[in-house]
């Protein structure tokens, strides 16, 4: 990921990252805020700042229909501007992001559970793509049958 070289400076110095991306969103909507570089050199998607908070308000409107303030979400993602989307959507909506890496070997679901069990989520983001994967998976344990998903890839923008 590349952040965007910022000539412009907020108002104040003690934002947060949340009111931070909202005065970028408001000054300069238009501007880079992200790109994604598979194998750190080529470009597989970019976000400006207006996309970048738009996306982030959708996120978060879907997750405070579904979560209390303070309550741990995981992020399940493979690397990519929707981890970044997703993240921010948490600090948006005021859940905590639980980032879960997408191990490739055997110990994924051992190492799922005992973060889901440790942080007490009951909620996973994750896309479209790894969503089926992942709920094959987990239903078989029953430790995690808990767990409840939402893509976050191709939410509609209307709740924004």
């Amino acid at each position: 990921m590349i952040l965007d070289d910022l000539s412009l400076k907020p108002a104040t110095e003690s934002s947060t990252v949340v009111e931070l991306l909202r005065y970028w969103a408001a000054v300069a909507p238009d501007r880079l805020a992200y790109k994604f570089l598979a194998e750190g050199e080529t470009e597989a998607g970019s976000l400006t700042y207006r996309e970048l908070d738009l996306q982030a308000q959708v996120i978060a409107a879907h997750l405070q229909c579904r979560c209390n303030p303070g309550d741990r979400v995981l992020l399940i993602y493979p690397s990519g501007l929707e981890f970044i989307t997703a993240f921010l959507g948490c600090l948006y909506a005021g859940v905590l992001a639980v980032p879960a890496y997408l191990s490739r070997q055997n110990n994924h679901l051992s190492r799922l559970e005992a973060i889901a069990t440790s942080t007490q989520a009951t909620l996973a983001l994750t896309t479209n793509a790894l969503v089926g994967t992942l709920q094959q998976r987990v239903i078989t344990n029953p430790n995690l049958a808990f767990l409840q998903w939402l893509t976050t890839d191709h939410l509609p923008s209307d709740r924004a």
